[in-house]
């Protein structure tokens, strides 16, 4: 509306020089810059520069070697793909937890499967990557049994009935460090 922009200057030695007591925080960018592109690994630095980018942020980062001159190019930070909103979500937290010096407790949300079909019948429970894969979660989740697993908010996870026909899909709602319960009817 304004036309403000915003210019961080420096920016890395307030964010990645906390490394050392958020260390959850940047082992998740780490792993975030792995997952973006079967052919590259990218820094948690140039996650981190890209994601300011990606939001507007004009940036003018210090190079104190030819190699940080490298990854701190304009031609670097393009080369990182656009974020998608559950992956902006994780950004933001990692860097709130590093700007802080201070790592999160609960690293992503806990969310629990709970099978209560009265049929007796399994489900099968799969994550729905941000592609649109399905990658198995709970391969079996029988009658009265339940499943923990550690997940982001905006995920979402499709169930299966045992003859494979799709039954629901769910969607965490809740923000990082809280927990949601899921019970299962087919």
């Amino acid at each position: 509306e304004n036309n403000i922009l915003f210019q961080a200057y420096n920016v890395m030695n307030g964010i990645i020089g906390s490394k050392h007591q958020a260390p959850r925080a940047l082992a998740d960018l780490s792993r975030l810059g792995a997952s973006l592109d079967e052919n590259d690994v990218f820094s948690p630095s140039l996650i981190v520069l890209a994601w300011l980018v990606q939001n507007n942020i004009s940036i003018i980062p210090r190079a104190s070697s030819e190699r940080h001159l490298s990854e701190n190019s304009p031609a670097s930070i393009a080369e990182v793909p656009l974020f998608t909103d559950d992956q902006h979500a994780q950004i933001r937290h990692c860097v709130a937890a590093l700007l802080r010096g201070e790592d999160y407790e609960h690293k992503l949300v806990a969310a629990t499967f709970v099978n209560s079909d009265s049929a007796g019948k399994p489900v099968h429970v799969y994550w729905e990557s941000h592609d649109g894969e399905e990658i198995p979660v709970i391969e079996d989740l029988q009658p009265g049994e339940s499943h923990s697993q550690e997940t982001y908010p905006g995920h979402r996870f499709v169930v299966y009935d045992d003859t494979g026909e799709l039954s629901k899909v769910y969607q965490i709602s809740v923000g990082i460090g809280s927990s949601e319960r899921f019970h299962i009817e087919l």
